[in-house]
This record gives C-alpha cells, sequence and structure tokens, in this order.
C-alpha cells in the first residue's frame, strides 16, 4: 500500500510540474502513510529520537525520481534546510578522495570512519541508494543514555560539557575565512523547558578549540573523549547496516550517529 502511494504521489507531482525543491507535501499526497510520518516526526521529537524505514525499491526509479520521493516524503517530517555552505538541500554521501585530516573537510565526502556526533540540524535523514562494497555500518547512539553515565560516572565532567566548546566552522561560517570559530561556546548538554538536549562534534570541538587559541587540555580534553568513548560503548550503541532503500531518519538533539 505504502508503495503505491508512493508511485501515486510521484506521478501526481509529475503531472503538477512540481519536483525538488519547489515540492511540498501537498504536491506529493500519501493518504495513509502521511499521517504516520506525521506522527512518526512527533515520536522522533518526544520519543525514541531514530526511525528506520525499509523497502523502498530504488531501482525501479531514476535519480530525479529518487530524489522527488525522498524529498517528497521528507517534507511531512519538517522543512528542509542547506547541508552546507554551497546551499545544497540534499547531500551526496561518497568519496571524493579527499580525507578527514584535510583541513575544512567534510566527513561525508571521505571514505574515512567518522566518529560518533550531531548534525547541526533538528533532524538529519539518509538514504541508502548504493550499499558500501565493504563498511559504512552505520552506528548510533542515545545522547540520553550516555549523559546518565556520565551523571553515574564522571559528574566532574558536566560543568565543562555544560559550558561548551568554540566550534570549527571548516570554512563554511558568515566570514568565509578557513580559520572562522562560533562566537559562543556551544554546549555540548543544555536543558530548555524541563528537557535535557545535546550537541556534540568531537573533531569540530577540537579544531575549533584549536583555532580559537584554547586548545583542549586537561578535563576539557578527557570530557570530550568521555563522551566519544560512552557512544561507541557496546552498552549505549545501535549498529545498523544499511540496505539499498533504506532511509535513517534521527534526531540530532537526542541521538549521536558514527560511520
Amino acid at each position: 500500500t505504502d508503495l503505491a502511494e508512493i508511485d501515486s504521489a510521484l506521478e501526481s507531482a509529475r503531472q503538477s510540474g512540481k519536483s525538488m525543491p519547489t515540492l511540498c507535501s501537498e504536491d506529493f499526497p500519501l493518504p495513509t502513510m502521511g499521517p504516520r510520518l506525521v506522527a512518526a516526526a512527533r515520536d522522533l521529537d518526544t520519543g525514541r529520537g531514530c526511525l528506520l524505514i525499509k523497502g523502498l525499491d530504488v531501482g525501479r526509479y531514476n535519480k530525479d525520481e529518487i530524489t522527488d520521493i525522498y524529498w517528497g516524503m521528507g517534507r511531512y517530517l519538517g522543512t528542509p534546510v542547506t547541508q552546507n555552505a554551497a546551499g545544497d538541500l540534499i547531500g551526496n554521501i561518497r568519496n571524493s578522495g579527499r580525507t578527514i585530516g584535510e583541513k575544512n573537510v567534510r566527513g561525508y565526502t571521505t571514505k574515512n570512519r567518522m566518529l560518533p556526533h550531531c548534525d547541526p540540524m533538528d533532524v538529519v535523514g539518509l538514504l541508502c541508494i548504493s550499499p558500501a562494497k565493504t563498511g559504512g555500518r552505520s552506528l548510533i547512539a542515545s545522547a540520553i543514555a550516555i549523559y546518565n553515565e556520565i551523571c553515574r560516572t564522571q559528574p566532574e565532567y558536566l560543568p565543562t560539557l555544560f559550558r561548551g566548546f568554540h566550534y570549527d566552522l571548516r570554512g563554511e561560517g558568515p566570514a568565509g575565512s578557513p580559520d572562522e570559530v562560533t562566537n559562543n561556546r556551544v554546549p555540548v548538554f543544555s536543558r530548555w523547558q524541563g528537557r535535557l538536549s545535546c550537541r556534540f562534534h568531537g573533531r569540530s570541538i577540537r579544531e575549533g578549540m584549536k583555532k580559537a587559541g584554547h586548545p583542549l587540555k586537561g578535563i576539557d580534553a578527557n570530557a570530550v573523549d568521555y563522551v566519544e568513548a560512552l557512544a561507541v560503548d557496546d552498552r549505549f550503541r545501535f549498529d545498523m547496516d544499511l540496505e539499498q532503500g533504506d532511509i535513517q531518519i534521527l534526531n540530532n538533539y537526542a541521538v549521536l550517529h558514527a560511520r
């Protein structure tokens, strides 16, 4: 039923002349699947914080059709935002030949291992069109479970994690400078209206603090290392090998992910 609705929605969009990025949920009608996606968005916000959709037969569609399907479904979950300074609304995750060790390189453009982190938007989605020949396993971990473990085992790290760090903007900040960092410290953990949220990216923290003239050391360095270690701890991590047609969606305030 879902797949038939997707095909019908794609045909409806085609007849209206709409495509990504002007395509909205009204142009991509999913009578029964749409309300379930809206409910899933609420669960992403206040429930599990993660969602895996399986079974999209991407082999039946061309690249533009796959993009419109992914975009159309996503419009039931929220409002799209740009991925980078180039203004890309959908990014292609593939090896560009560069490495994470190079200055201002985005991890998703490399084939390197990516350590646990959050992306800088509310929700991040990933559609698997072609699984990796080797490697590429996806790891997710609950930021709230990690916080609770820090409270239990290393509470002395909490003040520095709540104070936060300057983040490396990787040449994509307002000034476009290759050495630009966030003006303010970004907390790893923060509370608002009784809810705990997380924002963490170890590499951006380490590089940002170095560029800001305050290289991580002592308890600050230990705290960042500990968050990364807990995120890959078997007690808190969940691994998944994304198959062709899988769509992974995560709440960046509640879930860390890695590759």
